[in-house]
C-alpha cells in the first residue's frame, strides 16, 4: 500500500517536474490508476502462480526506474502505468495470504488487513512529505523501488514463497 500511495500522491507532481502543465499532469497521472486497474483485473488469474510476486515486483521496479529516469512527461506516464500494473497484484495477494493464514479466523484476518491498510494510509503521506522536503521527486521515487526490492528479496529467501496464494 505504501508504494501505491507514493505513486498516487507523487505521480502528478513528478509529471509537472518533467515539464507537463498542471492540466496535462493531472490527466497523465491517471496512467498509474489505469495500470492498477489492469493489474487488479488480472490478479485473480495470476495470483496462485509462484512467480507472480517476483514478476510483479520486477515490473513495478521497471516502471519506477522509468519514472525516475525519464525527462519528458510521456515516458513518465508510461512508467507510472507500468509501475501500477506491477504493484496492483501485491495487495490482493497479501490479503489472500492473510486470510489463508493458519490459526486466524476470517474476522481476525480482515481486521488485521484493515489495520495494515489504515496504517499505510496514515503513514504514507507523512513519510512522503518528509522525503519530499529532503530530496527531489526523481530521487523520491526511489523509495517505492527500495520497498519493492525488499519485497522481491523477501520472496526469494523462501523456497516456498510466503507470497504465493494456495490454489
Amino acid at each position: 500500500m505504501a508504494s501505491e500511495f507514493c505513486f498516487t500522491i507523487w505521480g502528478a507532481a513528478r509529471l509537472r517536474d518533467s515539464g507537463a502543465s498542471a492540466t496535462t499532469a493531472a490527466a497523465l497521472s491517471a496512467a498509474f490508476l489505469v495500470g492498477m486497474a489492469a493489474g487488479r483485473l488480472a490478479a485473480p488469474r495470476v495470483a496462485a502462480r509462484p512467480a507472480t510476486v517476483p514478476v510483479a515486483c520486477l515490473t513495478a521496479i521497471a516502471g519506477t526506474g522509468i519514472v525516475c529516469l525519464a525527462q519528458d512527461p510521456w515516458p513518465v506516464a508510461v512508467g507510472l502505468a507500468v509501475a501500477g500494473l506491477g504493484i496492483a497484484v501485491l495487495y490482493p495477494i497479501t490479503l489472500a495470504r492473510l486470510t489463508a493464514a493458519p490459526g486466524l479466523s476470517p474476522s481476525r484476518s480482515a481486521a488485521l488487513g484493515a489495520l495494515a491498510s489504515g496504517t499505510a494510509i496514515i503513514a504514507a503521506p507523512s513519510l512522503l512529505a518528509v522525503v519530499g522536503s529532503a530530496v527531489s521527486l526523481r530521487v523520491g521515487f526511489v523509495l517505492p523501488g527500495v520497498l519493492l526490492v525488499m519485497l522481491l528479496a523477501l520472496s526469494r529467501t523462501h523456497r516456498s514463497s510466503p507470497w504465493t496464494v494456495p490454489a
